[in-house]
């Protein structure tokens, strides 16, 4: 298990991390500059905390208390970064066999370690290759192979999947979440996309400003998320709202006039609708007794069964449909549609983020 409680001045702020890790995926997320890869590297040894302890199972990496700080090379923490930071004249082999030079391991063992990670990964056809003429996903691969190669008790992973296009990103995060779920050791992975986060991760660690704001499971984020940021992050559609007469109520920047069931008791407020509850449409619906929001398609994310769709407009809306819905739609990115929000949907909720 991974320990981990320490303070670090950042510029700006005081970075406070506190939390416990078993054989899981860990995923922190949150805005650039908030902490994330710092704690990674805090961990790794990279840099040292000002206060605090650091330990994996019986092994202290770091305590102020007791004056303990452990080099970097002697954590034995596989760290994968962000632009993978093969050496670019060093061939596949060399790259994955280079941390193994320092450990006095005979010739043919090392080979042989080498080779089954590499065949593990399923690029043991590469071991000749040179970085320049592999794939991005293949890259990764090997930077994977290059920490897994030398038995980390802890697995750290900053960005590993925002160096792909979009077309071989899917794929290879497919990839990856089979490889981490192989492995019996703490994985923490940094990254500031959804889909990677939920999909890649067992909890989910949000940061803002050096502070963890919420930590759960993504279905626990989706449907209880406890600030706008989370809800952003997530998915879910989270606004200010003031509290008109009778059911209605004028929700984000733009005063948008939505109706609902609930009778507010509160003049300011927040609202919260799901992507699931928005039903779309290409024309504008007749006599509908939902809330109906006029917006323009700008991102349309596909995974699964499901389909996810941003909308720009007088409310920005996330909708969450399924596959099939979207395909009869025949909607395309850049097009006009039309956002049907039940009543029974709108959810009035307090200052304190508890349904009214």
């Amino acid at each position: 298990m991974l320990s981990c409680n320490i303070h670090k001045m950042l510029r700006d702020f005081e970075l406070k991390m506190d939390f416990s890790l078993e054989n899981e995926t860990l995923v922190i997320v949150g805005h650039s500059g908030c902490g994330k890869s710092t704690t990674l590297k805090l961990i790794a040894g990279l840099m040292a905390p000002e206060d605090g302890r650091i330990a994996v199972g019986e092994r202290t990496f770091f305590d102020h208390n007791e004056q303990i700080n452990v080099s970097p090379e002697e954590r034995q923490t596989g760290f994968v970064f962000q632009n993978y930071a093969l050496f670019p004249h060093l061939s596949v082999f060399e790259n994955v066999s280079y941390g193994l030079d320092g450990q006095k391991m005979p010739k043919p063992e090392k080979a042989a370690k080498v080779e089954r990670m590499l065949e593990a990964l399923n690029i043991s056809h590469l071991i000749e290759s040179m970085p320049s003429d592999l794939s991005g996903g293949e890259q990764q691969r090997v930077a994977l192979a290059r920490s897994l190669v030398l038995d980390p008790e802890v697995l750290l992973l900053d960005e590993p999947l925002s160096a792909l296009d979009v077309t071989t990103r899917g794929r290879v995060r497919r990839e990856l979440k089979k490889t981490l779920s192989a492995l019996n050791i703490p994985k923490i992975i940094v990254t500031h996309d959804y889909e990677d986060a939920i999909s890649l991760g067992d909890r989910i660690l949000v940061m803002d400003r050096g502070r963890v704001i919420q930590e759960g499971t993504a279905k626990e984020l989706l449907n209880s998320p406890r600030s706008p940021f989370v809800a952003d992050f997530s998915g879910t559609n989270f606004f200010p709202g003031e509290a008109l007469e009778g059911n209605r109520l004028k929700v984000g920047e733009k005063g948008e006039i939505l109706q609902s069931v609930t009778k507010a008791e509160h003049d300011r407020l927040s609202v919260m609708i799901y992507p699931w509850d928005i039903e779309l449409a290409k024309d504008r619906p007749v006599n509908s007794k939902m809330n109906v929001l006029k917006g323009e398609a700008v991102n349309i994310l596909s995974y699964g069964n499901r389909a996810r769709i941003e909308m720009e407009g007088s409310l920005p809306l996330t909708a969450e449909i399924p596959a099939e819905t979207l395909e009869r739609l025949g909607l395309k990115e850049q097009e006009t549609v039309y956002a049907m929000i039940d009543p029974v949907a709108v959810q009035v909720l307090k200052n304190t983020r508890e349904v009214v």
